[in-house]
């Protein structure tokens, strides 16, 4: 709890030294990967990225409440480092094995913008065609709709990004 309120006030050195040294009991506490997760977490803010990319894979290598987390943790670690596929991969094994959680709405966006990214529209639009019905409340809605359009016209198909982004300048005129 103290490494989690340092990182909360951004006292980010000393929060990932309390979550090293919480990994050293013979019983960590929390649930299983938890203090590895949090390190994880602080190393990312710290921008020290392979670190907290090695971090979030120890914690996926056991059963863990926070694999979901890891998985999310792991494709934005990848995504910074240029590490497209890595974070392709990262968010499909979210989206696969918990496709209702909290991260999964910008998980999947995350994940079309990637495929977009490596010039695979073909499979953004595939995730994108029922994003709005989907993850009707995210926040990542206008971007979605935006992608679903551009996907569409890298797929050839003229007429239907036109019907997209009229939508788009419907539902999000500013």
């Amino acid at each position: 709890l103290l490494g989690k309120s340092r990182l909360a006030i951004s006292s980010l050195e000393r929060a990932l030294e309390d979550f090293r040294r919480a990994q050293r009991f013979p019983m960590p506490p929390g649930e299983p990967g938890e203090a590895k997760f949090w390190e994880g977490e602080t190393l990312f803010q710290l921008k020290r990225y392979p670190e907290a990319q090695a971090a979030y894979e120890i914690v996926l290598r056991q059963p863990s409440p926070l694999a979901p987390d890891a998985y999310y943790g792991l494709g934005w670690t990848a995504l910074h480092q240029n590490q497209t596929e890595t974070a392709v991969r990262a968010f499909r094994q979210l989206l696969t094995g918990w496709p209702a959680h909290r991260l999964a709405p910008s998980a999947a966006y995350q994940l079309a913008r990637a495929l977009a990214d490596l010039n695979r529209p073909a499979e953004a639009l595939a995730l994108l065609k029922s994003y709005a019905t989907t993850y009707p409340e995210s926040p990542w809605l206008a971007e979605a709709f935006y992608l679903h359009g551009w996907s569409e016209l890298a797929t050839d198909e003229p007429s239907a990004a036109a019907q997209t982004f009229q939508s788009f300048l419907t539902r999000f005129p500013t």
